[in-house]
């Protein structure tokens, strides 16, 4: 049985992959990542390794503020380091990952023309995860 939250939780965050060393993009971009892997590395769960590098950069909000407020904070922050960021091509994909678990109830997004323009004058893609989980009082 899910035992997912009735609220909604969402979050965003920076998503920079390739199959170099991610030292590289936290250099160019003068940034720690908040998590970070080399392809071949060992995963850290399960078995096997990874398949390709990975820097994540996070929000700092907590999954409780609207996705909105995620990407907005993100992008407001990475225009500080766009130049740096259009360094990174063409040999790194830069994208704001976006993730949401929802009640069955359902659930809307909007990306404003502001964001949108934002994102393209940074050179950067979205790519939405959402999830729909049971309420703790469904069957299923």
């Amino acid at each position: 049985m899910n035992t997912a939250p009735n609220t909604d939780r969402e979050y965003a965050y920076l998503s920079i992959g390739g199959y170099g060393d991610h030292k590289i993009v936290s250099e160019t971009l003068g940034l720690k990542p908040s998590d970070a892997w080399n392809i071949g590395e060992k995963k850290r769960k399960g078995s096997g390794t990874y398949p390709a590098t990975k820097w994540r950069y996070d929000s700092g909000l907590d999954d409780t503020e609207k996705l909105e407020k995620h990407i907005e904070v993100l992008l407001v922050f990475l225009e500080t380091r766009r130049e740096a960021l259009l360094k990174l091509y063409p040999d790194w994909t830069v994208c704001i990952q976006c993730v949401g678990y929802y009640p069955f109830a359902g659930h809307g997004f909007h990306l404003s023309h502001e964001d949108m323009s934002t994102a393209l004058h940074l050179g950067l893609s979205f790519d939405f995860d959402f999830y729909f989980v049971a309420s703790d009082d469904e069957d299923g």
